[in-house]
């Protein structure tokens, strides 16, 4: 007769109990890995189509097997994350940096079976890594009609941008060039100088399209007509694609228009541009003027970005609420107040030829904002949150008041905003870009034309330098291309 003794019991109920155990913990392990989808990739994909040092852009798409009604996307990245934009999403970054998610607008989560979805998107990272190595990962969750749901990873490829096109021999200049001066040998008008001449009337003529409020009767393009009549601020430029105002890269878009009217108007004049010129620019100078309704106050936006992104109308047809959000003594904006006081500083010096009055009223506004500026510190997209989501004042305001500092010396001769130009700069970092953010290369070339100080003018050299041996900034054709996320246009 076989007995089992305690002993012997004891130690089988142990191994039946771990196999038991160890059975469980599979079975569950299994049941985790189906529902998150662990192994499971979608039929989408996540290309990046164009990179550079800092930055990356492409394009979402993703087939739709049934009917959705939204989506989310989470990205967790090697490197912290400095500027995001997703077309069709409202977006969170956490984690310093590294993890993105975007959450789908009602009009970009609803999708029929059959449907292929596609978003672009732009995404700016601190450029410790190449742009192949800066996602960790990509999880997107989609729920559908029916209220089920399911969760995949994205691949990631990496697409070299296309060889384009040959260029077509260019056709002929239909306006006539200015006259040769008399010689025994007149040579013709370079072709490059030709393309130079159609890229301004072309960059001008845009502006006319961006064009908000009511438009004045010499306006070029016809298929526009007024908008935004009811706005507490009328006129200005509407942003990018969309309708927002946005104060603080519409003023540094005007001060870098008119710095090349004040530097270069011989060019813009040999071009037939420089009356276009002056009135793009007063169109965002009227607006700017109109929108200082006090000493201390500012209007510096009107919309609301996500709102606006989820229109796809005409802006003449649009009817949505259209706030305005403003900076004052308490909520305060160094930033665009001294950017917007550059803007009518640079213009008062344009329209002392011909338009005295105006000149001196921009003069007027733009003291009075610079000293705003100074008195009352802060970042603007501190004061207006929703600008923080599109136009984040990552440089802090030290560069536009130095900035500000400047144009307003060129505009009065006051050596005292050019020593408060000279002690800011000092504390500036360098940068690799003047953008709408940061002015602090633009200040230092500045100074080093006004002041001949070898400082300036070294420091200026090395940015310029950097620049054009950069082989990161330039097109297969050797011309320099700007970074989309840091350029207003």
């Amino acid at each position: 007769m076989f007995v089992i003794n305690r002993k012997s019991l004891s130690l089988l109920f142990f191994f039946v109990m771990a196999f038991v155990v160890l059975l469980l913990c599979f079975t569950f392990q299994s049941i985790i890995n189906a529902s998150v989808g662990a192994e499971k990739t979608c039929e989408g994909s996540f290309p990046i189509e164009d990179s550079w040092k800092g930055g990356l852009r492409g394009k979402l798409s993703l087939p739709i097997s049934k009917a959705t009604t939204s989506w989310t996307l989470t990205l967790t990245t090697n490197t912290p994350l400095t500027h995001t934009n997703f077309w069709a999403g409202s977006m969170k970054l956490e984690d310093e940096g590294s993890k993105l998610t975007v959450r789908s607008y009602d009009w970009a989560g609803i999708h029929s079976a059959g449907d292929t979805f596609e978003t672009g998107y732009v995404l700016g990272y601190t450029p410790m890594y190449s742009a192949k190595n800066v996602f960790k990962n990509i999880l997107l969750k989609v729920t559908y009609s029916d209220g089920s749901r399911s969760s995949c990873r994205i691949k990631i490829t990496f697409q070299p941008e296309p060889k384009p096109d040959p260029e077509p021999e260019p056709n002929p200049d239909p306006e006539p060039s200015p006259d040769p001066k008399p010689g025994p040998d007149p040579k013709p008008l370079p072709e490059s100088c030709k393309k130079y001449k159609e890229a301004l009337r072309l960059s001008l003529l845009f502006y006319e399209a961006q064009r908000s409020g009511k438009l004045p009767a010499n306006q070029r393009v016809k298929w526009r007509k007024d908008s935004a009549l009811t706005d507490e601020v009328t006129g200005g430029y509407f942003d990018a694609g969309d309708y927002v105002k946005f104060g603080f890269p519409m003023a540094a878009m005007t001060t870098m228009a008119a710095w090349g009217a004040v530097d270069f108007s011989e060019g813009y004049k040999a071009a037939g541009q420089w009356q276009y010129l002056k009135e793009m620019i007063k169109w965002s100078t009227d607006y700017f003027i109109k929108a200082h309704v006090s000493d201390n106050e500012f209007i510096g936006q009107i919309g609301l970005g996500d709102l606006d992104h989820a229109y796809w109308g005409r802006p003449e047809d649009m009817r949505m609420r259209r706030p305005a959000s403003r900076i004052t003594k308490s909520n305060p904006g160094s930033d665009l107040a001294a950017e917007t006081a550059a803007a009518l500083a640079a213009a008062s010096i344009i329209f002392k030829d011909g338009n005295v009055p105006y000149s001196r009223k921009c003069l007027k506004h733009a003291k009075a904002l610079y000293s705003f500026a100074e008195t009352y510190k802060g970042k603007y997209s501190d004061s207006i949150p929703d600008a923080a989501k599109f136009y984040r004042s990552y440089s802090g305001y030290e560069d536009e008041l130095a900035w500000g500092a400047v144009w307003l010396y060129r505009a009065t001769g006051d050596k005292a905003y050019l020593n408060k130009a000279k002690k800011i700069a000092k504390t500036l970092d360098d940068a690799r870009e003047i953008s709408w953010d940061n002015k602090s290369e633009a200040v230092k070339i500045i100074l080093a034309v006004l002041t001949k100080d070898t400082a300036y003018q070294n420091k200026s050299r090395n940015f310029c330098k950097a620049i054009l041996e950069c082989s990161d900034c330039k097109t297969k054709d050797g011309n320099i291309k700007f970074n989309s996320i840091l350029s207003y246009s």
